[in-house]
């Protein structure tokens, strides 16, 4: 087994790729605009996480894209979260932010490899959405676990201009 420490070191190694509309990783010829954060296994992670995003992408001239990202930001932290405190030495999670002229992509690493599991759930569930919005706001997402251990979930939103909707 990995340490915590080594695994998140090892993510550094790994985490400048995104997944492709396959549902699996690539490495990206080059992305512009990088920034990673770790999180201690906290309830303030989420927020702290969301906030990160925030910032980032108005530093980056992204913020017409931030509410949805900070959703899917949310969501994966969220799930990263989690997934560290299943087990039975919590670990730190891994927030990166991958961006160039086309998309953004947000991943989040966390040391469980178990693949996500987008669960039914009832209408008027509190929780068990987190995939399904991600699905419904990203263009595509999706996971692949590293040899170093853990997984990172990732999603992608392709970059339209300003002036441009969404959807």
């Amino acid at each position: 087994m990995i340490s915590g420490e080594r695994q998140a070191a090892a993510l550094g190694r790994y985490a400048i790729t995104a997944g492709t509309g396959a549902g699996h990783a690539s490495h990206a010829p080059h992305w512009p605009m990088v920034s990673r954060l770790r999180l201690g296994p906290l309830s303030s992670a989420v927020p702290r996480a969301r906030l990160h995003a925030k910032v980032t992408l108005k530093a980056w001239n992204l913020a017409h894209v931030a509410h949805d990202a900070e959703m899917i930001v949310s969501e994966l932290t969220t799930n990263a979260l989690k997934a560290s405190w299943s087990l039975t030495d919590p670990r730190p999670i891994v927030l990166h932010l991958l961006a160039d002229h086309e998309r953004l992509t947000t991943q989040v690493w966390d040391a469980l490899r178990v693949a996500p599991d987008p669960a039914p759930h009832a209408i008027d569930a509190k929780s068990g959405r987190g995939l399904e919005i991600v699905s419904m706001i990203s263009d595509r997402w999706g996971f692949y676990r590293l040899d170093a251990g853990g997984k990172i979930v990732w999603a992608t939103i392709e970059l339209k201009s300003p002036h441009q909707s969404r959807r």
